[in-house]
């Protein structure tokens, strides 16, 4: 979670600067990004904090594990290449 605001940081003091002259975001959109946002953060930190969400606990093969730290490298890295 941390991560994820050091790494937005730049770009949201960049659209500081830019002037909003139709706001067109719309009740559905504002719904949508409170649900990601309760999924990114609320979720984990009730799952961190308290014992709610242990019956989601499983072993994954550890080829699985790899393949996510793959997968993630090439995310942040792509990310990097657009910016």
């Amino acid at each position: 979670m941390i991560a994820t605001f050091i790494i937005r940081i730049p770009h949201e003091r960049r659209n500081k600067k830019n002037t909003i002259i139709n706001n067109q975001i719309s009740l559905l959109e504002k719904l949508l990004l409170f649900l990601v946002y309760i999924g990114m953060m609320i979720l984990p930190l009730i799952y961190f904090f308290s014992e709610l969400l242990n019956f989601a606990n499983y072993q994954l093969p550890i080829w699985l594990h790899f393949l996510g730290i793959t997968m993630i490298a090439l995310s942040v890295w792509l990310f990097l290449q657009i910016t």
